[in-house]
């Protein structure tokens, strides 16, 4: 068949539609909606909603950014409504799909081919990436619906609604004007409201979207007019334009959203972790799945107070552990004043479930090492802190939050593999090779803990990569270019290798250990005659 220009949807007659039948929508176990597997890009769908062979409804809606985050917001609208039904469309749609599921109805989905066929047999390219292409085609296939003598579920842009004809409704979650488009499209394809709700709630609460609009504007700002002026200035705006391209907050935000909003969401949450930490949970959890419980909430940038047991005992050794005369002299007055002598640490990511209080931490590096700036104390390193702070129970912090368990907190440090298979290029991947390792090590970085409250923290620690969360879900991290995950198998072999619950079966090939000569209590030196994972 020839393919013809691309046209307008005003353009395009709803006889030249093609709707591609993708499966039909169920409920699990513990009574979520069910969705049938589709990729992670925007489109137009459809819900049937038939009782045997008879339609009883029907719905026509468009994923802005993700098909699967859409659906996985109705799942999760579908547990947790937003009130009043009235006013809340994905809400309104999710209850009732488990109304009709319930009264023993089916439910089918459906969604646009992007090629629709002419009747010379042209082939029509339909740009659903496009916000207008997609917007006008959805408005044209419901009042098209409207007509078919179907219960049409849709309010706006219906007939049959009064009021209709008027500004549209929102979705769930969705915002008028330039919060009801993606951050990015390329580094955090969601809206500022759907990023907004990942956020801890905490007693004030500053605008964290200010910084990823402020990014976004950057970058976009650097595409429409490309830099001039010196090298310097060239460089500097480069940088600056295109920041994004290597920021934490961006990466690890779009990677982890992205999976907890897959309709597949607990099973693909259990394989991260059982590929990271093994088959065993901590606490003796029965298995991940159990251990992620009924309800999961996902927080970015989430505040977790330092021990006060660490700045008392940090009190005590000023002489030892500031250098810097007038840094000293600082912490001594945060004392006089009753301040703690380190303040809270803002965890890259935090995935806890209330029913059964476990948590996973994220430290998220794309090319960054971790940090060792703690300004009262030159021995704190980020991934000891990150640990300290996991072993805090949080009783005065607001639910969710206060709901963690210590004792069923993991650390996942979440890095491109490059660096996994090369654990010596980042001071991260000496830390976490040997606290894995050394409980002496984790014992005198950590020296205010008991030896009882570290006993297990090794084997919660863990090591994920991009690549890992897009070779579990494609498309989970939109900034990493789909030839990353595209791996050797000697790569892949590495990868699974370097997981702890792997390790047991790989015991036999490890080579001994080389201590450093530099402190024999330290660090265990990997050889370089064997890869890293061999002496995990």
């Amino acid at each position: 068949m020839a393919e013809s220009a691309q046209l307008t949807p005003g353009e395009i007659p709803v006889g030249w539609i093609r709707w591609v039948q993708v499966g039909q929508v169920s409920v699990s176990l513990d009574g979520d909606l069910v969705f049938p597997a589709v990729r992670p890009i925007p489109g137009i769908y459809r819900f049937t909603i038939s009782d045997g062979t008879d339609t009883v409804a029907e719905y026509i809606g468009q994923a802005a950014v993700s098909l699967v985050t859409r659906f996985g917001l109705y799942r999760s609208r579908g547990k947790k409504p937003s009130l009043p039904l009235a006013s809340n469309t994905t809400s309104r749609n999710a209850r009732h799909l488990l109304d009709a599921l319930a009264a023993g109805r089916s439910v089918s989905v459906a969604l646009v081919d992007d090629h629709a066929t002419a009747p010379d047999g042209q082939v029509v390219m339909i740009d659903l990436a496009d916000k207008a292409v997609r917007s006008g085609l959805e408005k044209k296939l419901i009042a098209w619906l409207s007509t078919t003598g179907a219960d049409v579920l849709n309010r706006d842009f219906n007939p049959g609604w009064e009021g209709a004809a008027g500004k549209p409704g929102l979705e769930d979650g969705m915002e008028l004007g330039a919060a009801d488009e993606e951050i990015d499209r390329d580094y955090l394809p969601f809206t500022p409201q759907q990023l907004a709700e990942h956020f801890a709630p905490v007693a004030a609460r500053g605008d964290h979207l200010a910084y990823y609009r402020a990014s976004a504007r950057r970058a976009a700002d650097f595409k429409a007019a490309p830099p001039a002026g010196t090298p310097a200035e060239i460089s500097q705006a480069v940088r600056w334009g295109r920041q994004m391209e290597k920021d934490e907050r961006f990466w690890v935000a779009a990677t982890l959203m992205q999976m907890f909003h897959a309709p597949d969401r607990i099973d693909l949450l259990g394989q991260m972790l059982q590929n990271c930490l093994g088959d065993t949970p901590p606490d003796s959890l029965p298995s991940w799945e159990a251990a992620l419980g009924q309800e999961q909430f996902l927080f970015f940038e989430a505040n977790l107070p330092s021990p006060a047991d660490y700045s008392h005992q940090l009190g005590l050794r000023l002489d030892e552990h500031i250098l810097v005369p007038y840094l000293r002299e600082a912490a001594e007055l945060n004392m006089r004043r009753g301040k703690k002598l380190e303040g809270a640490t803002k965890v890259d990511a935090l995935l806890t479930s209330p029913d059964t209080g476990f948590a996973v931490l994220f430290e998220a590096k794309v090319v960054s090492d971790t940090s060792v700036d703690v300004q009262f104390d030159v021995l704190r390193n980020q991934i000891a802190r990150t640990i300290d702070v996991m072993l805090e129970p949080n009783p005065r912090l607001r639910p969710p939050l206060s709901r963690r368990r210590p004792d069923r907190t993991c650390l996942l440090l979440i890095t491109p593999e490059i660096f996994r298979r090369n654990p010596e290029s980042r001071l991260y991947g000496w830390l976490l090779l040997a606290y894995q390792q050394d409980p002496v090590l984790l014992q005198r970085h950590l020296a205010h803990r008991q030896p009882a409250d570290l006993e297990s923290v090794p084997q919660r620690l863990g090591w994920l990569t991009w690549e890992d969360c897009n070779r579990l879900h494609p498309g989970a991290c939109p900034s990493w270019a789909s030839s990353a995950t595209n791996l050797s198998p000697e790569q892949a072999d590495t990868k699974a290798r370097s997981c702890p619950g792997l390790r047991d079966r790989l015991a036999r090939t490890r080579p001994p250990v080389r201590q450093s000569p530099a402190d024999s209590g330290g660090l265990a030196s990997p050889s370089r005659q064997s890869p890293w994972w061999r002496h995990g």
